[in-house]
């Protein structure tokens, strides 16, 4: 039996028997190549580049500036950010690293990230006690994409990335890694609709494990978040404060039970422990997997469709729906706007079961509405069909008199 080569040659690629790197010639291309001087020259440097961005963490990132100037119309200007964008990838080209193989009996990890102009994720393995990069994967947002919320992007960087990496992670368990939380609970999400629906059709075919990873910057965080970040306090400010509600949510029977099941575990309870308890308790068991606790309180996640953005609703306490119905619907603020228009403004903030039952009644009652808009009730009774047996059986005439006397 001959033995196997220390190296094989790929086109643009070295196989080595530790692991897979860019070809030396392909990687000297790129460090002696000159500034483009128009979009053809770009163009070139860019395709050189795309062979060896397997290699490129976060590589759709540091071209952006770059593929700028390829669009059409767009006059090529070399600016100091294309001078930057250049600089930082022919740095990361001539300095690539070297690809591991994947090991069966270890499982994958697929960290996953989105920014505001891309996603991108990197394919990793222990091995050895030391986290070695199988691949890197990212590509540009298109204009539709960009009008996502932080979420979605980063739902379609999972859905994009594992699609990416098939031939890795199909028939295997892997991590998927992320550094936003809402993840976790997304792909168990049930009140999903549209493009969501498809996403998670598609995820389904995989076995994984989703797990949050801390953020480096904090700040970031809490800025991709802001979409998910509810805003508890009212016009008044002094008399619905987290404080409170999370006092009432805790003393009330039928959030109470809720909330501690979640600081217990947060797995579903069994329907024996469950039946006992309230209407309004069971109608939010059924609902577990989009319960959370946020900031201390208990809260239902929900996605505006329209915007599809999502949102922590806080799950509002029995003694507190009089005070929120006052405040988004009869304040100065709030305008006694009509139904849909307060049960929208209801839906971003907060939750009950039957809400929008209560924001009907609320409205419909409501002494201002009343005594401006007056009842909506019709005046006249609607007109009817009379079943007849025969022509001529049922005869109407109507009377008119006195009619005016002509001269004739």
């Amino acid at each position: 039996m001959l033995p196997l080569p220390n190296r094989s040659e790929l086109p643009g690629l070295y196989n080595w028997r530790n692991g897979i790197m860019s070809d030396p010639s392909k990687i000297e291309a790129i460090q002696s190549w000159p500034e483009p001087r128009n979009v053809a020259e770009l163009r070139s440097f860019l395709g050189l580049c795309s062979h060896n961005c397997r290699f490129v963490k976060s590589f759709a990132d540091k071209v952006q500036s770059l593929n700028q100037l390829l669009k059409q119309g767009t006059p090529f200007k070399w600016t100091e950010e294309c001078q930057t964008s250049w600089e930082t990838l022919k740095r990361c080209l001539t300095s690539t690293p070297v690809l591991s193989y994947p090991c069966p009996e270890e499982d994958l990890i697929l960290d996953n990230d989105a920014s505001n102009v891309g996603l991108g994720a990197v394919l990793l393995q222990t091995q050895d006690g030391v986290e070695c990069v199988i691949g890197y994967y990212s590509r540009t947002l298109n204009k539709a994409e960009r009008n996502y919320c932080a979420t979605r992007k980063e739902f379609l960087a999972v859905v994009s990335s594992v699609k990416h990496f098939y031939h890795f992670l199909y028939g295997r368990h892997f991590v998927i890694r992320t550094d936003h939380s809402a993840m976790q609970w997304l792909v168990s999400f049930k009140d999903v609709q549209g493009q969501l629906t498809r996403w998670l059709q598609n995820l389904q075919q995989y076995d994984f494990t989703i797990v949050h990873r801390a953020e480096n910057h904090p700040e970031e965080e809490s800025s991709r978040l802001a979409t998910l970040t509810p805003q508890f306090e009212l016009s008044n400010g002094d008399n619905i404060v987290p404080d409170t509600i999370k006092k009432l949510q805790a003393k009330g029977a039928d959030i109470g039970s809720i909330l501690k099941w979640l600081n217990e575990d947060t797995s579903r309870p069994e329907w024996p422990i469950v039946a006992p308890c309230s209407e309004v308790t069971k109608t939010l068991w059924a609902q577990w997997d989009s319960l959370c606790i946020h900031g201390g309180c208990v809260c239902r996640v929900w996605e505006n469709t329209s915007s599809s953005a999502f949102h922590y609703q806080l799950l509002v306490p029995r003694d507190m729906r009089k005070e929120i119905l006052m405040e988004l619907h009869g304040t100065q603020t709030t305008g006694h706007f009509g139904i849909n228009e307060t049960i929208q403004r209801l839906k971003q903030r907060f939750y009950w079961p039957r809400c929008q039952t209560d924001v009907k009644t609320w409205i419909k009652e409501c002494d201002a509405c009343l005594s401006r808009k007056g009842p909506r009730n019709k005046q006249k009774a609607p007109l009817q069909l009379y079943t007849v047996g025969a022509p001529m059986e049922r005869i109407a005439i109507g009377i008119m008199s006195p009619l005016p006397v002509s001269k004739n």
